[in-house]
């Protein structure tokens, strides 16, 4: 039976699990991926040989995870080794972080709360009756780039996991042949819908799409 669901890699369970579903009544095949449909970024960067900076935290106490750490100096050690990384290996720097609503306000709340303030830089709106409350940390500075200092926008994806970050990168500092875009989404049909004949008193419809992802840089993840 289900007993817990977790957004870390570790749980503790300390009592047999409430529920009514057996593990005999669970159907035999694997339902956790959808064979008609393609693979996402997230699942891209997962898969061996994929060439992606996948970056795994330690356990830490069970069922508590370990969170991200601050560096003192207005930066997050792990993201700084996800973007250390990816130059180091590919000269790749990312232009956004994916993140939950969760990690959104992990991340702003570790950079205000142990920086030094010369490491951080505020925006000020001097127009009258333009003050308000809360901090959000909108972007992150890579210091692993061509430019010396490139920005990295933080970005909240309704549907990315609790405690996971995803970088992207639109694009390559060398060209591949024949590539224009590093990845996009190449239809057969695009979105389209359809209004079917009436059976009931209500309308009935469906909104379809015929895609596939296009690829061609997992590394850049």
């Amino acid at each position: 039976m289900l007993g817990a669901i977790t957004t870390i890699n570790s749980l503790v369970i300390s009592a047999a699990a409430a529920g009514s579903q057996t593990a005999a009544s669970l159907g035999s095949n694997d339902n956790s991926a959808n064979v008609l449909a393609f693979d996402g970024l997230i699942y891209q960067a997962f898969k061996p040989g994929s060439g992606a900076s996948v970056y795994t935290m330690s356990p830490g106490t069970a069922g508590t995870g370990s969170p991200l750490t601050a560096d003192g100096s207005g930066g997050i050690i792990e993201i700084d080794t996800v973007l250390k990384s990816m130059w180091d290996n590919y000269r790749l720097s990312p232009d956004t972080m994916w993140v939950s609503s969760q990690e959104a306000l992990n991340i702003s709340k570790k950079i205000l709360a142990a920086s030094q303030s010369s490491a951080q830089r505020f925006v000020f709106e001097t127009a009258q009756d333009l003050v308000g409350g809360g901090i959000m940390v909108r972007t992150y500075l890579n210091r692993f780039s061509m430019q010396g200092g490139g920005v990295v926008d933080i970005k909240v994806h309704p549907n990315m996991p609790a405690g996971t970050i995803l970088f992207t990168t639109k694009g390559l500092p060398y060209p591949l042949a024949g590539v224009g875009n590093v990845m996009q989404i190449r239809t057969r049909q695009d979105y389209y819908q359809i209004e079917w004949p009436l059976r009931t008193r209500k309308y009935e419809y469906g909104v379809y799409a015929d895609e596939v992802l296009q690829h061609y840089f997992p590394p850049r993840l």
